[in-house]
């Protein structure tokens, strides 16, 4: 049976994995898109064609990469704020403790997190906000393609 510990490694674990799938398929998209839209408008004669309605696609899908990534970074920097402060509480506690106690065991302070901290709820919407909005933009990709490969046979 596992423990406290153990839930909370694994949810660490996974959210780890799961932001490094965003960054690297946030990347990888962005890569995508910007490459299809240099190549049109810079390619000249030898340029694959791509319809305008594609191109205006890519860009907004472009976009959404780029926003997914900046949520990525906005979640780790209101998530950092937020320990840096629980850090700078415990401090101000310990140093008050050991004014009391010069032998105090700092090891017996255990605070649980604030979740309600609107630092640590930001870092939580944009967790999912950024998963989301990749996941909205790869999809309007996929439809996309599926589209134009349509268009093309017909």
């Amino acid at each position: 049976m596992p423990t406290i510990d153990d839930v909370c490694a694994r949810i660490d674990a996974y959210s780890d994995r799961i932001s490094n799938q965003v960054r690297t398929l946030a990347v990888g998209l962005l890569a995508f898109a910007g490459g299809l839209i240099v190549t049109a408008v810079t390619g000249g004669e030898k340029a694959p064609k791509i319809p305008a309605w594609l191109l205006n696609r890519l860009f907004f899908i472009g976009v959404a990469a780029l926003l997914a990534l900046a949520c990525d970074l906005a979640q780790y920097a209101f998530m950092y704020w937020y320990a840096r402060r629980f850090q700078r509480a415990l401090d101000d506690e310990i140093e008050r403790e050991r004014l009391k106690q010069p032998d105090f065991d700092v090891k017996l302070l255990v605070r649980d997190y604030d979740e309600n901290d609107p630092r640590f709820v930001a870092g939580r919407l944009l967790f999912g906000l950024k998963a989301l909005i990749l996941l909205a933009a790869v999809s309007w990709l996929t439809i996309d393609a599926y589209v134009l490969l349509r268009q093309a046979g017909s």
